[in-house]
Order: structure tokens, then C-alpha cells, then sequence
């Protein structure tokens, strides 16, 4: 997580050229278990950004299915 500002959750990523793919496959889907959540986070925008980026998610982490790795 890079920062969380006035409901924006921003994602920090290490690869520029990730972040329109991420932005188009994922925001929306956080987005959705955000508000699922029932805005606990304070978070309703997620936005993906060119920064150090945080720990690497392994491909078989629990939770995710084949089409998400």
C-alpha cells in the first residue's frame, strides 16, 4: 500500500508498465470487496502508482485462483 488519502487507496508498484494492466483487471475488484467490507477501510478509489512497491504476493497465495495468478 503506498498511501490512503481522502478515500484513495493507492497501490505502489515497481513496474510501470503494470499499472494501466493492474488498474484495468483490479481496481475494480478491490473496489468491490472495499465496499463489501462496509467501508471499514475508509477506502472507496483504488488507484495503482509508480513507487518502491511492497512485498511480492507469491503466485499460489491463498485465495486466489488460476485465473487471478
Amino acid at each position: 500500500m503506498g498511501d490512503l488519502h481522502n478515500g484513495v487507496l493507492a497501490i505502489e508498484v515497481n513496474e510501470p508498465g503494470l499499472i494501466s494492466i493492474l488498474q484495468a483487471r483490479w481496481a475494480s475488484k478491490i473496489e468491490y470487496a472495499l465496499r463489501k467490507g462496509g467501508g471499514k477501510a475508509g477506502a472507496h478509489r483504488v488507484l495503482f502508482r509508480f513507487g518502491r512497491g511492497g512485498d511480492r504476493i507469491l503466485p499460489n497465495a491463498k485465495g486466489m485462483n488460476q485465473d487471478e495468478r
